[in-house]
């Protein structure tokens, strides 16, 4: 009896699109990555390139390159650094420098590991206690009181699964990601009372949202809910789709709409600091869940692929902060900076676009206030975003896809993925990047 077959296919955004260049397979569909005779077991997605585990060890590909990544057993990537784990250690490597395949010098970072248990805990977790991280200062300890067994990093915060079941959560809070019912960063790891005395067997943090998977097939859900990534009613998504049925309506038919949209009554959520319980159609069961910048994705106990969230961008590849944004304009042609001041009187009619403004933040030329980034609290924990670097490039609105649906809209609402259906293939694993989703699958 032949063995089965399986595939790893990734929706969204591509490493050619990150650094410039065409993509190989262009359109909204899955590509299939090249697994070669050794297949791929175990993927470590970062924003401009991908980090796989073959038969033959690990393998750094970004835009048609390769690079071994010969004695090492796990991955931590991001746009500044590469945090690889070997048997006698970890290290961290400016990302640059792994793209060139030069891991010979002195790396950022290293940490030597006491040997390893049977089964060592995967990344970020490192044996021995404690965390790393893909940006300085790349080490962190837990508490002696918090035994964990998976560690979820977000753009601000930590979610750690503990031997019971239980959660844990600590950074930053303005968006409600830690699920304490309040918008309060910590900065010691607390447990989530509201998912006390409901083991969970798996959790997830996305750019500023968290999920949670628990034994018995419940998925809960908490945070920022601005792109419909908790599966909540989200009022810039309504008035999104209200706003595309106004197109060719002309302007006298914006305000009945709105008015209309109004008067509905729907209780919008923007920011859910507590747990939810969601709803998934059929009352299905979740196996799986990973959740990206602004979308989440879950695997069910038949195999199949639900998402929702953010489905679309709409500024540079490359830069997900506003200051990114606003200091890489300065370099632009006049075309771009066009685009650059769209996207500012988008934000001043779309207030809610990007996060909340702290009252500490840096003032650029006195006219638009941006918080600081990363926040200097939580340097332990927070992957640095995408950084713009020679071949960035614009995007036009709503181009990837990262949903799988065969369209670029957001959605807050959970969807199936029905291209899996119509092709027979049965979804196992799930695993998010900031603007894609890798799936591992069983060809028919």
């Amino acid at each position: 009896m032949a063995a089965p077959r399986r595939a790893w296919l990734v929706f969204g955004f591509s490493t050619e699109e990150a650094v410039g260049e065409p993509e190989t397979e262009p359109g909204l569909g899955p590509r299939r990555l090249e697994s070669g005779p050794e297949g791929i077991r175990r993927l470590w997605p970062a924003w401009s390139y991908l980090v796989v585990e073959t038969g033959a060890g690990l393998e750094l590909r970004s835009a048609g390159l390769r690079r071994r990544l010969r004695g090492w057993a796990e991955a931590l990537p991001s746009e500044t650094h590469l945090v690889l784990r070997g048997p006698a250690g970890a290290r961290a490597w400016r990302r640059a420098a792994a793209l060139r395949g030069e891991l010979r010098g002195e790396p950022a970072w290293s940490r030597a590991l006491p040997p390893e248990p049977r089964r060592p805990p995967p990344l970020p977790l490192l044996p021995g206690g404690g965390f790393a991280a893909p940006r300085p200062p790349f080490f962190a300890p837990l508490p002696a009181g918090v035994r964990a067994r998976r560690l979820a990093l977000g753009h601000e915060h930590a979610l750690a699964l503990g031997d019971a079941g239980q959660v844990h959560a600590w950074g930053g809070g303005r968006h409600g990601q830690l699920g304490h019912g309040t918008l309060e960063s910590e900065l010691q790891p607390r447990l989530v009372e509201a998912l006390a005395g409901v083991p969970m067997q798996a959790v997830a943090a996305g750019g500023w949202h968290s999920a949670s998977v628990s034994e018995a097939g419940d998925l809960y859900v908490w945070g920022w809910n601005e792109s419909g990534q908790l599966a909540l009613p989200s009022k810039a998504l309504a008035e999104e789709r209200a706003q595309d049925g106004d197109v060719g309506a002309g302007d006298t038919a914006l305000t009945p709409r709105r008015e209309q949209l109004a008067a509905e009554g729907t209780a919008f959520i923007s920011i859910q600091a507590f747990p939810a319980l969601l709803d998934l159609p059929q009352d299905l069961e979740v196996t799986e869940v990973s959740c990206g910048s602004r979308h989440t994705a879950v695997v069910t106990r038949g195999g199949e692929l639900y998402t929702w969230g953010w489905g679309k961008w709409c500024l540079c590849s490359g830069m997900d902060t506003p200051q990114d944004q606003l200091l890489f304009a300065a370099a632009l042609p006049l075309a771009a900076i066009t685009c650059i001041m769209i996207y500012f009187m988008a934000v001043r009619f779309h207030s809610r676009a990007l996060p909340r403004v702290p009252s500490r933040s840096r003032s650029y030329r006195g006219a638009l206030t941006f918080p600081p980034w990363p926040p200097k609290a939580w340097g332990a924990i927070t992957p640095r975003g995408p950084r713009p670097h020679r071949g960035t490039t614009l995007v036009s609105a709503g181009k990837y896809g990262q949903l799988g649906h065969g369209d670029n809209s957001s959605s807050d609402q959970p969807r199936r993925v029905e291209y899996l259906v119509a092709e027979g293939l049965q979804a196992e694993e799930v695993v998010c990047g900031p603007w894609t989703t890798y799936v591992h699958v069983l060809e028919p």
